[in-house]
C-alpha cells in the first residue's frame, strides 16, 4: 500500500469528505457546515490521502492549552488499515507543537468500534452526556492527555 498523507483540507476536496461523512455518520454534517469550519480561525480540517483518493478527514478545534476533536471519519473500506491511527498521530503532533495538553472528545454512546479504537489510542473515558445527539442517543466525553 501506498503511502498515507496527511494534508490540509482545500474546497476541492469537498466532495470526498462528504461522500465518506455520508456514508458513515446517520446524522451527517452538511457541505456547507465544512465550508464554514474550514473558514473558522480555531478549527483546523485534514485530509489523508493515499496517491490522490481521500481515505479519511479530521476536524479539530484549540482552546489552548485544551483542544476538541469534533469529527474523525475513514472510508468503511480502509477502516483498520491505520488511516485513522495516522491521522490521530498527526493531531498528537500538531497539537504538541502548539502547547495543547489535552483533546477531547465526543462519541455515540452505540458505537462500539469507535470507542475500542479511540481507547487503544489512549483515550479515557471522562463522563456522558445524556441526550446528546439529535436522535437522543448518549454520547461519552473521552480524553487525551498529551504529554508536555
Amino acid at each position: 500500500m501506498e503511502e498515507i498523507r496527511i494534508d490540509r483540507f482545500h474546497p476541492e476536496d469537498l466532495n470526498a469528505v462528504f461522500r465518506i461523512e455520508k456514508s458513515l455518520f446517520p446524522i451527517p454534517w452538511s457541505k456547507e457546515s465544512f465550508l464554514e469550519i474550514a473558514q473558522n480561525e480555531t478549527f483546523s480540517m485534514y485530509v489523508a490521502r493515499i496517491g490522490k483518493k481521500i481515505f479519511g478527514y479530521m476536524v479539530y478545534q484549540t482552546f489552548s492549552p485544551e483542544a476538541e476533536l469534533h469529527n474523525i471519519a475513514v472510508d468503511a473500506k480502509m477502516q483498520g488499515k491505520g488511516v485513522g491511527s495516522q491521522l490521530l498521530l498527526f493531531l498528537k503532533k500538531n497539537l504538541q507543537n502548539q502547547g495543547v495538553h489535552r483533546l477531547y472528545l465526543l462519541v455515540r454512546r452505540s458505537n462500539l468500534n469507535a470507542i475500542s479504537f479511540y481507547k487503544k489510542q489512549g483515550f479515557q473515558p471522562m463522563g456522558l452526556r445524556k441526550d446528546y445527539y439529535e436522535n437522543k442517543e448518549d454520547a461519552w466525553v473521552l480524553q487525551w492527555d498529551l504529554p508536555h
